[in-house]
């Protein structure tokens, strides 16, 4: 069984605290590759360490005092990790490379007689060498056959390099070689030789590398270690096709100062000093110009927007998209005006690219111009919202609604009748689809949708028992639901602030009205009731559905409101005891205080001979016994004085009783 990562594999060479230790070790990683990696220790002394297969074994190396002494250290444990973390040393996972390190004591005979011998064995990829092609480069025609220096003076792990050597290696951009929709940088190795003082600058010649060749710099031999997986068999020997998301190529060749790019443009190869901008991305914008003197109504010009300058498209010489991010977003890449720049082209590389790089402004029609625009609304993150009146689109985003459309479905499931159910998205007044688009183009409006709040929703259904079939061939697409649990779905959707329409029925939710009370001379009223939407309906009315035992009340317009049916429960005495003449219930004053115990706090504040009532109802007292009137002839007993005096407080309250 492979191990999956190189410090499962070696782990047991290293002891618990030595792996401790390295744990905790901060390492930076030199180079690294599928048979050996190189770490530094910046805050331990400098140390540095590396690990490399050697036929079938891995074969360490520390500057450390401990690994002098034969001991494997912190250090190389800590590389391990690196390795982990980076995907290096893959090639040391194969069952034919033990488990065992080799140190100084135990280093195989086999790799000790080799020890002088050159760490990469020539192997010659390259096809049989063309004869040269003729291209102008400085001002002269260029047939020299590739020079391969071979005096090796430093050793790496990538090609051996001597810094006294008079020569630079060019790294050149071949934009005519661009293939469009490509995501491959072509570069083009050549060499020349550094000028003596006051000397003129040699022609630059081809450069190939060959196993053994030595170059003029460590840049360099780095660079050309990363190169070497981008050369094809088919391809000039000296051209490499650099995958635009690599960023370590980049950031590489950000550093050399012998970058090139070359065109013919003007009708001849001509080489070009070429940087490269690492800052943050140019943003990009297409600019919309009316043309009122001509027949067509706009000139229409891509641009890029970096830092306050803008480079028009027309100024671009190329533009490479990619798939792989780059950092932490998924950029294009641009070639203007000398210089590489990374770019946010808002998910409109190929259209830009086909319609816009190294173009003049393109003329369109109105018709054109609006097409263009809704295109780039539909697929694009331009922002349109600048366009001129007439082609503008602007955004609509927001939570969304669940719009649910319930109906008999066509077929049974499982012997049973079931009801099938259309879910959309209301954003704003614009219904979108169930169709896990990202966006939606409507009239002069995008809508941007909340994928997430969408899944939302969908969880919702699920868990209120619906079930989605995808399986066209069973039954028909879409949502199903049991009809026994329609009422109560219903009834949970729509006060979740969904809209259902169930068999034709739309149904909306209720916002209840405070109950408000008006008074008159012996009488008061009870006004209260709900709206939906722009629509109100009366207590009464409300109460009568209510009693029936309904679930909705039928409104104005054809669609059906929803009971408030706990907000009801607690007023069905009320039509019991009033009348109701219109929209409202009527009662004698005499029944204030019993009203107002049913109404409780949800009433309005009591004003007028209403709340007059209510305050004499509230000050009366335990009833005292009374003296009967003059010239009643009887002696009351002590309970009927206290009846008496009970009488009269209800007469002084205007509660009747006499």
């Amino acid at each position: 069984m492979v191990e999956l990562l190189p410090s499962e594999k070696f782990e047991s060479n290293f002891s618990e605290e030595v792996r401790s230790e390295g744990s905790l070790l901060h390492a930076v990683r030199n180079w690294g590759a599928f048979d050996r990696i190189s770490c530094s220790f910046p805050e331990d002394n400098d140390t540095e360490c590396s690990l490399e297969l050697k036929e079938r074994f891995l074969v360490p190396s520390c500057s450390c005092p401990d690994f002098a002494l034969g001991r494997l250290c912190k250090h190389l444990w800590a590389a391990l990790l690196i390795a982990d973390r980076f995907e290096d040393l893959g090639k040391s996972l194969q069952k034919n490379v033990p488990r065992k390190l080799c140190t100084t004591g135990n280093k195989p005979a086999e790799i000790a007689q080799k020890d002088d011998a050159p760490t990469y064995e020539p192997v010659d990829k390259r096809r049989n060498r063309k004869s040269p092609t003729l291209h102008q480069v400085d001002g002269v025609l260029l047939d020299y056959e590739p020079t391969v220096v071979r005096k090796p003076k430093h050793a790496t792990p990538y090609h051996s390099y001597d810094d006294t050597l008079d020569l630079s290696i060019l790294y050149v951009v071949r934009a005519d070689k661009h293939v469009a929709n490509d995501d491959t940088l072509v570069i083009d190795l050549r060499w020349r030789p550094k000028p003596a003082d006051g000397e003129k600058q040699a022609p630059s010649k081809p450069f190939i590398v060959e196993a053994d060749t030595v170059l003029p710099s460590a840049l360099d031999a780095e660079l050309l270690y990363l190169l070497e997986p981008c050369h094809r068999q088919d391809d000039e020997p000296n051209r490499y096709r650099v995958p635009i998301g690599d960023a370590s190529i980049l950031e590489k060749l950000a550093r050399c100062h012998e970058l090139r790019w070359m065109d013919n443009s003007s009708g001849s190869l001509v080489m070009r000093p070429l940087s490269i901008d690492e800052g943050l991305p140019a943003d990009t914008a297409i600019r919309f110009t009316p043309q009122a003197s001509s027949n067509l109504a706009y000139h229409v010009q891509a641009e890029l927007i970096n830092i306050g300058e803008h480079i028009p498209f027309s100024d671009v010489q190329m533009l490479l998209q990619t798939t792989q991010p780059l950092g932490k977003r998924t950029l294009a890449v641009a070639l203007a005006r000398g210089t590489l720049l990374f770019i946010d082209t808002r998910r409109a590389t190929s259209l830009l690219e086909t319609k816009f790089v190294h173009r003049p402004p393109l003329p369109l029609s109105f018709p054109e111009a609006l097409a263009l625009a809704r295109s780039l609304a539909a697929e694009t993150d331009i922002d349109t919202e600048e366009f001129p009146p007439g082609i503008a689109l602007k955004s609509v985003e927001g939570k969304p609604v669940g719009e649910l459309f319930v109906r008999t479905a066509k077929f049974k499931f499982r012997e049973h009748e079931q009801l099938h159910a259309d879910l959309t998205f209301l954003y704003n007044g614009v219904s979108c689809p169930d169709d896990g688009a990202d966006r939606l183009i409507q009239g002069h409006c995008i809508v941007r949708r909340d994928a997430l709040e969408e899944e939302r929703l969908h969880a919702r259904l699920l868990s209120l028992g619906f079930r989605y079939n995808e399986k066209a061939y069973i039954e028909e697409p879409g949502w199903k639901l049991h009809p026994s649990q329609l009422d109560e779905v219903v009834r949970t959707l729509v006060m979740e602030d969904w809209i259902v329409t169930a068999e034709g029925k739309t149904y909306r939710k209720p916002v209840t009205k405070q109950p408000a009370v008006k008074s008159g001379v012996d009488w008061f009223e009870v006004e209260g009731g709900a709206t939906y939407d722009e629509i109100s309906v009366g207590l009464p009315a409300l109460l009568t559905a209510f009693s029936k035992g309904e679930k909705a009340v039928r409104l104005d317009d054809g669609t059906y409101g929803l009971l408030p049916l706990e907000w009801l429960a607690n007023f069905t005495a009320l039509t019991e005891l009033g009348d109701v003449p219109d929209d409202k219930l009527k009662f004698r004053m005499e029944q204030a205080a019993l009203v107002a115990s049913l109404l409780g706090d949800r009433a309005a504040e009591a004003t007028g001979n209403y709340g007059e009532a209510l305050r004499r109802f509230e000050a009366l007292e335990a009833p005292r016994p009374a003296s009967p009137p003059e010239g009643f002839r009887a002696t009351l007993r002590p309970y009927q004085a206290i009846g008496l005096g009970w009488l009269l407080n209800m007469q002084q309250a205007g509660l009747g009783a006499c």
